[in-house]
């Protein structure tokens, strides 16, 4: 996010790369000084204005928005790198992040999942729901083979499925779960504010994962069902988005993907964040 970079950045078609520029190092930077600041901004068009704000990162800007890159027009010249003739004396206060991924172990490259009852590891953070098949699986590779050929987006995925039912330790009687799936608890959110949850799942026609998220009196608030998701040309991933405003004292919210037919599906790269990043993303885009 708000990078400028002399060359352009590869990703597979998963990953979206947000407000970045790419532009000619050898002709708009001063290369030889190691500057990475536009020497003629009027060539720079794409930059200015166009980062998204960050508060407590970027937040002291001149114009309509903050400039992509590390400098801002006509902002101080500054070089990376201790300057021991004259030292610095920052005063340092936590900022506040408001477009962090909300959830914990969001690309679910982590452990083992809790089951019903049992509380959700710190550093898992996820609890497996319904028939509980919810395992993490290894999948070698970043960019090759690219994702659309994997079952993960990077290295690791969960697999749900493809068990229907699944028997109590030392019990005979099967579990009557209506759906298979995983689940967090996110605390800390802000009242009265619009949120996406979203994420990937990967399955054959006929599977579907309803994404969605629950309130504390466990009913759902707002779901999307992966079968709705039309996938483009070569695409074998499926990103689904799930919008929800909280509540004027709503401070928390249970995500969940679940399985609802029966097949397997792969997840990953879960995230959670306010709608306004995407929303002034989508503007830019423009």
């Amino acid at each position: 996010m708000n990078n400028l970079n002399g060359t352009g950045v590869t990703m597979f078609p998963e990953v979206p790369v947000e407000a970045n520029a790419t532009l000619d190092v050898a002709t708009l930077f001063d290369v030889d000084r190691r500057a990475m600041q536009p020497l003629d901004y009027s060539a720079a068009a794409l930059l200015v204005d166009r980062a998204i704000p960050i508060p407590g990162i970027n937040d002291r800007f001149e114009g309509a928005g903050p400039d992509v890159g590390a400098f801002e027009e006509d902002g101080p010249t500054w070089r990376a790198g201790h300057d021991f003739e004259n030292p610095p004396n920052p005063k340092y206060e936590p900022p506040t992040t408001p477009y962090r991924n909300r959830l914990s172990n969001g690309g679910l490259d982590r452990g083992r999942f809790a089951t019903a009852g049992q509380p959700a590891d710190q550093e898992i953070c996820w609890r497996a729901t319904g028939l509980r098949t919810a395992r993490l699986e290894m999948h070698p590779g970043f960019n090759s083979p690219p994702a659309n050929h994997r079952y993960s987006i990077q290295k690791k995925s969960v697999r749900l499925g493809p068990k229907l039912v699944e028997a109590e330790q030392g019990s005979a009687e099967p579990i009557a779960a209506p759906a298979d799936g995983i689940e967090q608890r996110v605390e800390g959110l802000s009242p009265k504010t619009e949120y996406c949850f979203a994420g990937y799942t990967r399955h054959l026609e006929g599977v579907n994962v309803r994404f969605g998220l629950r309130g504390a009196d466990g009913k759902v608030i707002a779901s999307t069902d992966s079968a709705t998701i039309s996938l483009g040309k070569d695409q074998t991933w499926r990103h689904v988005r799930v919008r929800f405003i909280t509540g004027p004292n709503q401070t928390s919210v249970t995500v969940f993907a679940e399985k609802r037919t029966e097949g397997t599906a792969h997840l990953d790269d879960m995230g959670l964040v306010p709608t306004d990043l995407i929303d002034r993303y989508n503007e830019l885009s423009k």
